[in-house]
């Protein structure tokens, strides 16, 4: 319930068109979905939701309970609400069947449960199914739409360089710095967190971390930095620096999460250790119908012509 209320009001909102969280219950698993439309750096994007993740527990600790219970009867208000036309009424009905639930009474027995429910309880919830830090068994699957008029990365990009690097070169190359060689942001980034590891302090002023990257990556055609109407925007740059350098092990390690090997499917593995999938026909090529004839039966008239 303010799960999805705190990501709809969360910082995503700066950096995109629309933003939703959706909880999706169906009739043998129930997945919380968390959607942000928008024409930025869907690396960069999916910082700030890992941002999110992770402080919900400390959103969830610190949240009053005169505000939980504010929350939860503002929900059950809504639940308990008629519909206000017939297309919202089917709507509702074919969701359930589109789930396979057919739970038709879902809504009344959720405003029932938030009688009585507490925040205790919805704290164990979020720890032991959505936080990658806690839960038993953490399952993901990001969906990342790379907009046309942005840069985006090559299938070799991703298999060579790490989110962190994806993204920042990406905040880089939207704000006109074009010239900078991915290879020395990548080298840069190493260098800074582990200095950041090594002493908390350094690396806090992001300013002074983007002067830093600016003498140590760019090439020798060189790059104005943050000029004109690139210093309007180059606030993003900062976000995506202090999240990569205070804020690094909201990033985690996946590396050694699966141990199915992806790659028989046409999947291939980030230096994160993530599974990715840039090139469907990859899939598809090791289907087994792939590329086979459909069998068909011609079509004979049953009393002739």
């Amino acid at each position: 319930m303010s799960i999805v209320g705190n990501f709809e009001e969360a910082e995503a909102l700066n950096i995109a068109n629309n933003v939703q969280a959706i909880f999706k219950p169906t009739s043998n698993l129930s997945k919380l979905v968390l959607r942000v439309e928008g024409e930025y750096n869907p690396m960069y994007v999916t910082m700030h939701i890992n941002k999110f993740i992770c402080d919900m527990q400390q959103t969830l600790l610190d949240i009053s309970d005169e505000q939980f219970n504010h929350r939860a009867q503002l929900l059950i208000k809504q639940y308990q609400g008629g519909f206000k036309n017939i297309d919202e009424e089917a709507e509702r009905y074919i969701q359930e069947v589109r789930s396979g639930a057919y739970d038709f009474t879902r809504y009344d027995k959720m405003a029932e449960l938030l009688q009585s429910i507490e925040k205790e309880e919805l704290l164990v919830f979020w720890n032991k199914y959505i936080s990658p830090s806690t839960a038993p068994a953490y399952t993901r699957i990001d969906v990342q739409m790379w907009s046309a008029k942005i840069w985006g990365p090559t299938v070799s990009d991703f298999k060579e360089y790490s989110a962190k690097t994806l993204a920042l070169y990406g905040c880089l190359h939207s704000e006109g710095n074009v010239d900078f060689d991915m290879g020395k942001v990548d080298a840069f980034l190493a260098t800074a967190i582990a200095a950041r590891q090594e002493q908390p302090d350094i690396g806090s002023d992001a300013d002074a971390l983007i002067a830093e990257l600016k003498s140590a990556t760019l090439s020798e055609s060189g790059a104005v930095y943050a000029e004109g109407k690139n210093k309007e925007r180059a606030t993003h740059t900062n976000t995506a620096l202090e999240l990569i350098v205070k804020d690094h092990e909201t990033f985690g390690n996946y590396t050694n999460v699966s141990r199915t090997n992806f790659a028989t499917i046409g999947m291939d593995k980030t230096p994160d250790g993530l599974w990715i999938m840039a090139d469907y026909k990859k899939l598809q090529a090791t289907q087994e119908m792939y590329g086979s004839d459909l069998p068909v039966e011609v079509f004979v008239p049953k009393y002739g012509r």
